[in-house]
């Protein structure tokens, strides 16, 4: 995982950032509608996840889909944390 992490961490970064950024922005899901459009995400990264865990895609395919899973996985944790801080700050009720 370090050798992945190591020339990734810009990357990493930045999806953390952006979803930081959405998330201060929409904060928490409001609605039904908006509550499947989160959850699309989550389940993307289950998938992309499990589909790592096992190695079952082999080759340069099986890093991209690592690599896919990794910055998926700032990304929601971004957001997940911008919308905690705009909850918490009273500007997403």
């Amino acid at each position: 995982m370090t050798a992945l992490l190591l020339p990734l961490w810009p990357a990493l970064a930045v999806a953390f950032g952006l979803g930081i950024a959405c998330g201060l922005m929409t904060g928490f899901p409001r609605s039904r509608t908006t509550l499947i459009a989160a959850a699309v995400p989550i389940l993307a990264l289950t998938v992309l996840t499990g589909l790592a865990w096992t190695e079952s895609v082999p080759g340069r395919a099986g890093l991209y889909l690592e690599i896919a899973a990794l910055l998926l996985a700032g990304y929601v944790a971004g957001c997940l944390l911008g919308a905690l801080v705009a909850r918490l700050s009273g500007r997403g009720s």
